[in-house]
C-alpha cells in the first residue's frame, strides 16, 4: 500500500554477510489481495476487511528485511537518506490524490464542506492524519461539516509514514550496538523488536478494551503489527520447511485473509486480540513464500499469488488505495446515499482504478524515476581516473541521494499547501456571498425568548432568509443546563445537566431523561416546560455522545478505575450513573429513544428486548417510561443545502420517513411504555424542511437546533398529557 517497496528473498542466513534480496513474487500478489479486499469492502459491505494490517505488515517485513541485508553487508543505515528517499517516492501520489479530492470535495458537496476538509488535506499531506482523527473522535460535539471524511483511509498511511522515521532510528541503533558488541546484527534486532512488539500488543489489547474508537487510529498501539513484520523478517531467513508444508501454510494464510473481514467484526474489534488473525495469516503466505528452499526447487510456492496478473496489478495498490475512497464518499454525498449499491459499488470501483492508473503512470511512477536518475551517481566510482575524482563522484551521489528525494517531497507538499490556499480563497469567498445574503443587516423576526411564536408552533410564519439561530450560530446549537454538581459526577465522567420549576416544592415530579445527543436535543423540550412558573417538575438529563442505546450498563455501578475521556466510557457511565439515579429517586417519569433512525435507504432500528427493559424497570422502580420516537436522519445536512441555495429551495427538502412498524410499536406499548412520535410536527405534511416558522430545523444531518426542540414543547404536551396525568398540558399556561 504504501509505496511499492522491492519485495524479494534474502538468501541462505550467514553469520558475515547476505546476499542482494531477490524478488518475491507471493508478496506483491499478497498487496494485491489485501487491497481489493479492503476496496471491496469498503464499497459493497460497508465493512472493514483487514486487509490494512496485513499491508502493515509487509512494509515492516521489507523494511527490516532490506536493512538487515545491508547490514550483514557491512552497511551502516542512514536515517537521513532512508527517510528522505521513501517520502520522495510515497508523497508525489498522495499530494496528486489530496490535490483532486480537495477540488472534488469543492464542486460537489460546495465551499463550507471544503473548507471543513482543509485540516483534513494538510494532515495528510503531513502524515498525522491518524491523530487528527482520534480528536475528531474524542469531541463529539465539534462543530464539524461533513459525517464522513473523504481523507481517512490516510489514518493507515499517516502511521507507517510515523514508522517509516522510527525504523531506521532502531536499525541504526542496533546496528551500532552490533558493531559494538562484534555480534551479528540479527542478534540485537530481535530483542529490540521482540520488546516493542509485545508491549505494543499489550498496549493495544488494554486500549482496544477501554476506548476502541481511539486505538484504531492509534500508532503506539499499531506498532506491533510492524514488529511482527520486522520479527518475521529476522526469523524467515533461518525457516527450511518441506514443500508440501509451505503450500499448506501458504493456502490456509490465504484463506484467513480472505475471511478476516466476513468473520470478525474488524472496524470494533481490532487492533487489539483479533487483528492477530490477518497478521498471522498474511506471516503464514509470506513464511511459506520467502523461506529457505532446496537446491533447484521452484521459486513460488503459492501460483495463484505469484500469477502475473496480480503482480502487475500490485504495481498499481498504492494508487488504488489513495483514490477509491475519496471517490466512494463523494459519489455517496453526489447520489445521495449512505451506502453503494451493487451497480453504484461497480462504477465507484471502476472510477478508482482508472484513476489509480493515471496517477500512477502521470505521477507516481515518473517522480519515482525522477528521483532514482537523478539521485543515482552519474559515473561509477570504479570508471573514474584519479581516487580523489572517485571520492568526489562519491560525495557528490551521496548529496543528490538526500537533497533529490527531499527536493521532490518538498515540491509534493508545496503543491498541496497551494491548492490548500487556493480553495480556502475561492471557498471564503464564495461563504461569504452567500452569508452576505442570508445574514440580513435586520435583526431575526424571530424573538428567541417566546418559543411559543416560531417554529413547530408557528410553522405557517415565513422569515425568508431571516432565519434564527443566526447563520454562524447553527452548527453549536446543543442543548446543555446547569451541570448536576449535587450528586458527585465531574463534567468529564460523564453529561448531566437539571432543570426545575421556580416554584419548586418539596414534592415535585421528577423526570429522567437518558440517552444520546438526540435526547439531549430532545431534553430541550422538557426544560422549556419545567421552567415555566405554573409547573412543578424537576428535569435531569443524562447523556453519553454517540451512545444510541447502552442499557446493559443501566444497573452496573461503574468504577473509576480507568480513564474517563472515552467514548465507551462516556455510554457506560451515563447510563449506570442514570441507572444509579433512577433508583435513588425513582422517578415519576423516564424518557428514552425507543429507535435508531438511519439514513433514508437503511430504514429504522428498534432497540433489542427493549420492551423486557421496559417491563422489568417499571416493575422495579414504579415509574412511567416515556419512548420517544427518534428524529429523521438525512443523508446531506439540510442547513448546509440552505445555506448554499436558500431556505425555500425545494433542493434541500427531505421527504419524512416511514410510519414506525406497528409490531414493534404496539410491543413496547404493551410493556407498558408510553410511545410518542413527534414526526408529523417535525416533517409536517411529509416534508423535513430546512426551517420552520423562521428557525432553523436541523444543525446538520441529524440533530436538531435547540430553538426548534424547544418549539415542540406544547406538541409534546399535547401528545403526553392525555396519558400521563400529572404531565402539564400547556407547555406555556402564562400565555394567552
Amino acid at each position: 500500500m504504501a509505496g511499492q517497496e522491492t519485495t524479494t528473498s534474502t538468501g541462505s542466513p550467514t553469520s558475515g554477510s547476505a546476499r542482494v534480496p531477490s524478488y518475491i513474487p507471493e508478496v506483491q500478489g499478497l498487496r494485491t489481495v489485501a487491497l481489493l479486499l479492503v476496496a471491496s469492502f469498503h464499497v459493497w459491505f460497508d465493512r472493514v476487511s483487514g486487509g490494512v494490517d496485513i499491508f502493515l505488515l509487509i512494509s515492516a517485513y521489507l523494511l527490516t528485511r532490506s536493512h538487515t541485508a545491508r547490514a550483514l553487508n557491512g552497511k551502516l543505515t542512514s536515517p537521513v537518506r532512508t527517510v528522505v528517499k521513501k517520502f520522495a517516492r510515497l508523497l508525489p501520489a498522495a499530494a496528486a490524490v489530496i490535490m483532486l479530492t480537495l477540488v472534488g470535495v469543492y464542486f460537489v458537496d460546495g465551499p463550507r464542506y471544503a473548507l471543513d476538509s482543509l485540516w483534513s488535506a494538510t494532515a495528510s499531506a503531513t502524515y498525522w492524519m491518524n491523530f487528527l482523527l482520534q480528536a475528531n473522535q474524542v469531541d463529539y460535539f465539534a462543530a464539524q461539516v461533513g459525517s464522513v471524511d473523504p481523507y481517512q483511509q490516510f489514518w493507515s498511511l499517516s502511521i507507517q509514514g510515523q514508522v517509516f522515521i522510527l525504523w531506521p532510528l532502531l536499525h541504526l541503533g542496533s546496528e551500532l550496538v552490533a558493531r559494538l558488541l562484534k555480534r551479528d546484527v540479527r542478534w540485537v534486532l530481535t530483542p529490540v523488536f521482540g520488546v516493542l512488539t509485545l508491549t505494543s500488543f499489550a498496549y493495544a489489547v488494554q486500549l482496544t478494551a477501554v476506548n476502541q474508537m481511539h486505538a484504531y487510529f492509534d500508532t503506539a498501539a499499531r506498532l506491533w503489527e510492524f514488529g511482527a513484520g520486522s520479527l518475521l523478517a529476522l526469523v524467515v531467513p533461518f525457516l527450511r520447511l518441506p514443500r508440501t508444508v509451505r503450500k499448506v501454510m501458504s493456502w490456509v494464510g490465504i484463506l484467513g485473509v480472505i475471511s478476516c473481514g466476513l468473520v470478525l467484526p474488524v472496524s470494533s474489534t481490532f487492533p487489539g486480540w483479533a487483528a492477530l488473525w490477518p497478521v498471522i495469516s498474511a506471516g503464514l503466505i509470506i513464511s511459506a513464500a520467502d523461506s529457505r528452499r532446496a537446491e533447484g526447487e521452484p521459486a513460488t510456492v503459492n501460483a495463484f499469488l505469484a500469477h502475473p496478473a496480480l503482480r502487475i496489478a500490485g504495481g498499481y495498490t498504492y494508487a488504488l488505495y489513495l483514490t477509491h475512497w475519496p471517490v466512494l464518499v463523494l459519489t455517496e454525498s453526489y447520489t445521495g446515499r449512505s451506502a453503494a449499491t451493487p451497480v453504484l459499488g461497480t462504477i465507484v470501483l471502476l472510477i478508482s482504478a482508472v484513476l489509480a492508473v493515471v496517477v500512477t503512470l502521470l505521477v507516481e511512477r515518473p517522480a519515482a524515476a525522477f528521483v532514482s536518475k537523478l539521485s543515482a551517481p552519474a559515473v561509477p566510482a570504479e570508471q573514474q581516473d584519479a581516487f580523489h575524482h572517485a571520492r568526489s563522484s562519491n560525495r557528490a551521489s551521496r548529496i543528490r541521494a538526500v537533497v533529490v528525494p527531499a527536493v521532490v517531497a518538498a515540491v509534493s507538499v508545496a503543491l498541496v499547501a497551494t491548492t490548500v490556499i487556493g480553495v480556502r480563497h475561492m471557498s471564503r469567498v464564495e461563504v461569504a456571498a452567500i452569508e452576505a445574503r442570508i445574514n440580513s443587516t435586520e435583526p431575526p423576526l424571530v424573538n428567541p425568548d417566546e418559543p411559543w411564536t416560531f417554529g413547530a408552533m408557528n410553522p405557517s410564519f415565513n422569515a425568508g432568509e431571516r432565519v434564527y439561530p443566526a447563520h454562524g450560530d447553527v452548527k453549536a446549537s446543543w442543548v446543555s443546563g446547569p451541570h448536576c454538581t449535587d450528586l458527585g459526577l465531574t463534567p468529564t465522567s460523564n453529561l448531566c445537566w437539571h432543570r426545575e420549576s421556580p416554584n419548586l416544592t418539596d414534592d415535585p415530579n421528577d423526570i429522567l431523561i437518558v440517552g444520546n445527543s438526540h435526547i439531549a436535543q430532545a431534553s430541550a423540550m422538557f426544560d422549556v416546560i419545567a421552567q415555566t412558573g405554573e409547573h412543578n417538575l424537576r428535569v435531569r438529563t443524562f447523556v453519553g455522545p454517540g451512545c444510541d442505546t447502552s442499557m446493559q450498563h443501566w444497573s452496573q455501578p461503574f468504577s473509576d478505575d480507568m480513564p474517563e475521556d472515552t467514548r465507551p466510557q462516556r455510554c457506560e457511565r451515563a447510563w449506570s450513573a442514570a441507572g444509579e439515579y433512577a433508583r435513588t429517586v425513582r422517578p415519576e417519569l423516564i424518557v428514552i429513544l425507543g429507535t435508531r433512525q438511519g439514513m433514508p435507504d437503511e430504514g429504522e432500528q428498534f432497540f433489542e428486548s427493549f420492551p423486557e427493559w421496559i417491563a422489568s424497570n417499571r416493575a422495579e422502580l414504579g415509574s412511567d417510561f416515556l419512548v420517544l420516537r427518534d428524529v429523521p436522519r438525512f443523508a446531506n445536512d439540510p442547513f448546509l443545502c440552505a445555506a448554499d441555495n436558500g431556505y425555500g429551495s425545494r433542493r434541500c427538502v427531505n421527504p419524512a420517513p416511514p410510519a414506525a412498524d406497528p409490531v414493534q410499536v404496539a410491543a413496547i406499548e404493551q410493556a407498558g411504555g408510553i410511545w410518542i412520535d413527534l414526526t408529523d410536527a417535525i416533517c409536517p405534511g411529509g416534508e423535513c424542511r430546512p426551517s420552520m416558522g423562521g428557525v432553523v430545523t436541523y444543525m446538520d444531518d441529524n440533530h436538531l437546533t435547540e430553538p426548534f426542540s424547544q418549539s415542540l414543547s406544547q406538541r409534546l404536551c399535547d401528545a403526553v398529557s392525555p396519558r400521563v396525568s400529572w404531565f402539564p398540558k400547556e407547555a406555556w399556561p402564562d400565555v394567552q
